[in-house]
């Protein structure tokens, strides 16, 4: 009986959803990730068990060394490898990263330092520091003095750029396993081991200790120098005042989680303990607060806390760093073997391959139409800046390593051009058919080179303010080139120029605030949209960039923008996830798609189809013009009729759908149908059987008036106020309570039903013809109530720009 409420819940619902801003179109096909290409062996992960682990000071890196000699050099963000080297019979057990994050000092076991730089690798400093082994290392001072500390507890000062000055011994802590950290803007160091202490090492003397504080085997001190946390003889963690005081707030663990590890948040209210038994901790002292975030290893002896105090490190198996998010305890890295979040796409020019690239570095050519891997390329570890389809079938993709930025034949595996830029550019665009491939450099000019040759065409100045009320220095943080690589489109600030790539000359510089997050331009060079968070979306010719085009502003904080070859189709996506297509003209918005905030879209070249590359790997498409009827004989036009009328929802929403895409042919099948009606006279001569004494005419007439439902309604009121038996008279207004009822429909009010939304799905105006006929001249209420709501739906679609 609820089968009848749930199958109109569910084709009403979908109707609803079909177009316009009230409802989002759900993909017409998503694909899966493939399997990586990529192994993980780059992802965090040594050859040896990892002895010690570094933040560099702004977050974006992670060093880590381990005891075969190896330094590695990771992406803060994503976990990639960025540089690394080997010290053959080095046992490196410390390391540290100085304030600029360009050196990296590593301790060994045999009491040597060896300072070298993050971007080549050079070594700068090998110095014999110790007989002892060094445990602790820290810069203090700026990138060329680092502190150690030994094996005996004795605490020195290196500065290894100037040969001529000896190593200073501040002080023989006289404890071993003394460890130093340093804090306050690198003149103040903690010592940690059986005591903990401060020390200021601003003067040319070395200072005095400023707090001694209760023993433990662990200690840290807040970014502002104000606060020491530290593991007490007892297990509990403390916290203890720099400027004197006694130990406040203990904390204790369960037994079984006996912290040996313990960095402290910024703040200093906030510490996160790594426990013996491996798991990790964070704790909040002056609350007496306590929460199991993660359980690695046991025996894990690394824990490291970002600057910012939102991601920890943590040693998860004896050769693998795992990066935890603070607040949440989410692992992020690594949390799968590989990253396969899309990043770049773009379809082949006759639209038959898709081309993608992923966060791991692959690419990957796909069947738009059946998510097929028709090709695949394992990348090797860089990040891609872009990736174009070339009509020779050539793909190029521009990346970024350790060495610079190089344009890769991909499909040759030659590289087009190698640019040794250790900074990585905040653009990079190609037009592979142009011959051209356009990135910015550290001195702010924009480069453009010669695909063919590998040379340098030219390069253009930034210009060195934008209009606004405080001019400040100009950076191009996103730009877009032509098809025809003849010019550049970049936003700056809040405005956006446009540089001739032959000429090198700036032609425009906007004059208002027209660029925030986005820029695209259509593939023809004819229009330049720009992504305003609180403006929306604003269009403009690119021979009058002053022009504006579609302004609208009801998008709600729109974060990318996507255009296609027809000037009047282009796609967004806003703060909230949602994707939706956009007239750059009239500023209207027809149709709304599922999607996330960090998606990646593009359009075919025919602008037929939108696909979508998600951050879980996966591709969403969309066909935005329909396709074509499909051809159907009376037969079986007539055969979804019945299937209209099942019981069963799969075959009658089947059914309804199929219907909808037949086009015209289905609408006059479906006219044909909803106007049939019995005889007054047949209805009235089954109504007479219903009184008849023998059993088999009675039942066969319940049957039939059953089977026709809305069809007999007003037969079966007129009868109802004629004189009839008070049996007869109950059966017949049960009868007529079946054929108004929703909850239990006859075969023929869920036929009609469903041939009504059948019409609406297929948005026809020939179908919305026969809607409106029949909730004129429809012989029961009920389905005249029923047409009308689909006439209603079809209008408020209408109102909202829907298909």
């Amino acid at each position: 009986m609820t089968r009848c409420v749930i199958l109109a819940l569910v084709l009403a619902s979908s109707a609803l959803a079909q177009t316009g801003p009230g409802g989002i179109d759900p993909p017409d096909r998503v694909f899966a990730p493939g399997p990586p290409l990529t192994t993980p062996a780059s992802r965090l992960i040594h050859p040896r068990p990892v002895r010690g682990a570094a933040w560099a000071p702004d977050g974006s890196l992670i060093v880590s060394v381990c005891g075969d000699g190896t330094v590695r050099v990771w992406d803060g963000g994503n976990g990639r490898l960025r540089a690394a080297w080997d010290e053959a019979g080095a046992e490196f057990d410390c390391v540290a990263v100085s304030p600029g994050g360009t050196r990296v000092a590593a301790g060994t076991r045999d009491g040597r330092l060896q300072v070298r730089e993050i971007r080549d690798g050079k070594l700068a400093a090998d110095l014999r520091v110790s007989g002892d082994g060094l445990v602790s290392a820290a810069f203090a001072g700026g990138e060329t003095r680092v502190a150690t500390t030994d094996a005996r507890g004795v605490l020195r000062i290196h500065d290894f750029l100037e040969p001529a000055a000896p190593t200073r011994i501040l002080t023989d802590l006289g404890t071993p396993g003394s460890a130093v950290r340093c804090v306050g803007g690198a003149t103040r160091f903690l010592t940690s081991a059986a005591t903990a202490r401060v020390w200021d090492l601003l003067g040319s003397e070395p200072a005095a200790d400023l707090a001694a504080l209760d023993p433990g085997s662990d200690a840290d001190v807040s970014a502002d120098g104000r606060w020491v946390v530290c593991i007490r003889p007892d297990f509990a963690i403390a916290r203890v005042p720099v400027e004197g005081g006694e130990s406040r707030d203990p904390l204790e663990l369960p037994a079984s989680s006996r912290p040996v590890r313990l960095r402290c948040a910024p703040d200093g209210d906030m510490v996160v303990a790594l426990a013996r038994d491996g798991s990790v901790w964070l704790c909040v002292p002056a609350l007496d607060f306590k929460w199991k975030m993660a359980a690695a290893d046991p025996g894990s002896r690394v824990l490291e806390l970002s600057p910012d105090g939102q991601r920890i490190v943590v040693c998860g198996s004896p050769a693998q760093l795992a990066v935890y998010e603070r607040k949440t305890a989410a692992r992020l890295l690594p949390p799968s073997e590989t990253d396969r979040a899309v990043t770049h796409m773009s379809f082949a020019p006759d639209g038959r391959t898709l081309y993608i690239a992923r966060a791991d570095g692959d690419v990957e050519a796909l069947d738009p139409l059946t998510g097929a891997r028709l090709r695949a390329w394992a990348g090797p570890d860089y990040r891609i800046l872009a990736l174009e389809a070339c009509t020779d079938g050539r793909v190029l993709v521009a990346t970024h390593t350790s060495l610079g930025v190089r344009v890769r034949d991909i499909t040759t595996g030659a590289d087009l051009v190698r640019y040794p830029q250790p900074a990585e550019p905040d653009f990079a665009c190609l037009a592979g058919d142009a011959g051209v491939f356009v990135c910015d450099t550290d001195d702010q000019r924009i480069r453009v080179w010669d695909l063919a040759t590998g040379l340098e065409r030219r390069s253009v100045a930034y210009p060195q303010e934008w209009p606004g009320k405080d001019s400040r220095p100009a950076d191009i943080v996103a730009a877009v080139l032509s098809a025809d690589g003849e010019f550049l489109v970049g936003g700056i600030g809040s405005c956006y120029g446009f540089w001739s790539v032959r000429s090198g000359g700036q032609l425009y510089l906007s004059k208002r605030f027209e660029f925030d997050s986005a820029i695209a331009l259509s593939p023809d060079g004819s229009l330049v949209a720009t992504c305003r968070s609180f403006e929306g979306l604003c269009a403009s010719p690119a021979d009058r960039p002053g022009l504006r085009l579609g302004l609208n502003d009801r998008t709600g904080s729109p974060t990318q923008i996507c255009m296609s070859a027809d000037p009047r189709r282009a796609a967004g996506i806003r703060n909230s996830g949602t994707i939706f297509e956009w007239n750059p003209v009239t500023g209207s918005v027809p149709r709304q798609f599922e999607g996330v905030p960090s998606a990646v879209i593009a359009f075919s070249p025919d602008a037929s189809r939108l696909v979508a590359g998600l951050p879980d790997g996966s591709i969403r498409l969309w066909h935005l013009h329909p396709h074509e009827p499909p051809r159907r004989t009376r037969n079986s036009l007539a055969e979804l009729w019945g299937d209209l009328a099942s019981a069963r929802l799969d075959r009658s929403i089947q059914a309804a759908e199929e219907l909808a895409a037949a086009g015209d042919s289905a609408v006059a099948f479906l006219r044909e149908q909803l106007a049939i009606a019995p005889r007054a006279e047949s209805v009235r001569r089954l109504i007479a059987d219903l009184g008849s004494t023998a059993p088999a005419p009675r039942e066969e007439a319940r049957a039939e008036l059953e089977w026709l439902g809305v069809l007999a309604e007003p037969e079966l009121r007129r009868a109802l106020k004629g004189n009839l038996s008070e049996e007869l008279k109950a059966e017949v207004a049960g009868l007529l309570e079946l054929a108004e009822s929703r909850l239990s429909p006859s075969r023929t009010n869920r036929q009609r039903r469903n041939a009504l939304h059948a019409l609406e799905f297929s948005g026809l105006d020939s179908a919305l013809q026969v809607i409106l006929r029949t909730a004129l001249d429809s012989p029961s209420p009920r389905e005249r109530a029923d047409a009308n709501a689909a006439i209603h739906r079809l209008r408020a679609r209408a109102a909202g720009g829907g298909k």
